[in-house]
Order: C-alpha cells, then sequence, then structure tokens
C-alpha cells in the first residue's frame, strides 16, 4: 500500500477549516512548513532528555566520588584505630610485667637501711664455675676475681680457687685451695685442697693440713 506524504495528511486534516472560510491552497503552502515545524518537537525532546542524563550522570558521578572519599577516610581511621590497639597492646603487656615484678618483689622487705628476706633461702651459685661468680662477699676491699662459689668475710681478703671460706684481715685462699678454709686470723693462706688456718697470724695450711690460732707458724 503506498503512503501518503505528510504534507498532504497535514492538509486533508486543515481542509474543514479551509471550507469555513479560509483559503485552501494556503494550506497547502502552509503544509510543508507545518510539516517542518512537527518534526522539531522530537529534537529538542532528545536534546532535553540528552540533558537530563548528564545530569544523572553528573550527580551519579560526584556521588561515587564523595564515596570513594568516605571510603578513604574510613581507611584512615581504621589504620589509625590499629596502631592505638597495638600500642594499647603494648602498654598492657609493659603493666603485665610491672606487676609480675611487684609480685616477685613482694619476698622482699626493706626495713630501715636492713634488706630481709621473708620465708626465703638466698642461694648464691655458679653452676658453670666461672671465676668471679658464684661467690659470697662481705666487707670491704676482698679480691674475688680468681674465685667460684666461695665466701669472704671481713676486711682485705684475697679469695681464689673453689669453694673456699676465707675470714679475717689480708687472709688469702690461693688458686690450687679447693674446699679450704680460715677462719680468722691475719695474713694466713691455704694453698691446697682441704687445708685449714685456725686464725694466728703468718700460718700456711697445705693439702689436708690444719694450722691451729699460732703466731707464724
Amino acid at each position: 500500500m503506498a503512503t501518503l506524504p505528510l504534507s498532504l495528511v497535514l492538509a486533508a486534516l486543515a481542509w474543514p477549516r479551509a471550507c469555513d472560510g479560509g483559503d485552501p491552497t494556503s494550506l497547502l503552502q502552509a503544509a510543508p512548513s507545518a510539516a517542518a515545524g512537527a518534526a522539531a518537537p522530537p529534537l529538542a525532546a532528545l536534546q532535553a532528555d540528552l540533558a537530563l542524563q548528564g545530569g544523572v550522570a553528573a550527580a551519579l558521578l560526584s556521588e561515587l566520588r564523595q564515596m570513594r572519599a568516605e571510603l578513604e577516610q574510613s581507611r584512615r581511621e581504621a589504620e589509625r584505630a590499629r596502631m592505638e590497639l597495638n600500642q594499647t597492646r603494648r602498654d598492657v603487656e609493659a603493666l603485665r610485667a610491672q606487676v609480675q615484678q611487684r609480685n616477685e618483689c613482694s619476698y622482699f622487705e626493706k626495713q630501715g637501711d636492713t634488706l630481709v628476706l621473708n620465708e626465703m633461702n638466698l642461694r648464691v651459685v655458679s653452676a658453670s664455675r666461672t671465676s668471679g661468680l658464684g661467690n659470697l662477699i662481705v666487707g670491704r676491699r676482698h679480691d674475688w676475681s680468681a674465685s667460684t662459689n666461695g665466701v669472704a668475710v671481713g676486711f682485705a681478703n684475697t679469695l681464689a680457687g673453689s669453694d673456699n671460706f676465707v675470714a679475717g684481715y689480708l687472709n688469702t685462699a690461693q688458686d690450687n685451695a679447693k674446699q679450704s678454709s680460715i677462719l680468722g686470723g691475719q695474713q694466713n693462706k691455704v694453698t691446697d685442697a682441704i687445708g685449714v688456718v685456725l686464725g694466728g697470724t703468718q700460718s700456711t695450711a697445705g693439702f689436708g693440713v690444719i694450722r691451729p690460732a699460732s703466731c707464724g707458724c
């Protein structure tokens, strides 16, 4: 079926008005311009629709940027919270160590110038028998650098060897001494194992020798 031109259709629609007193030819002449005017609204509508869609796209892009900024801010806050949590954990560990240390020190009590061990024993030992360690020293100017697991009491005694006891003044347990004792006096010596000087002055005890208190024996 043949299609009629749009201009003829518009002229046909306007014909009744022309019969009422208008000029039919003028309608026919105006038909092409009317058709062109009728085609214009769809283009304007398309442009308006494109403008609307562009506005919607711009709004969505702005919202996306805002969401991205909020996400970045949340990420920074989460990182800061993680760092604060780690610091809190370190603080808790430090406090726990302090509490443990205080609990361990609860066995000690300071009374004036005296340190009291309450319900405790005091053990001084060098399990490796290292020279200079494991010694109990009471008094001033003793030398225990070559001694292990020994005891020096008094003033200016020399403690060497192992497992020796020296008391008095300027007394000496020499390097070869072991499990030997000087109980007192001054300028006495033990030179070997299990020797004993009971006291006196300038006495020397060798292996298994017991020197009584004397003056230069």
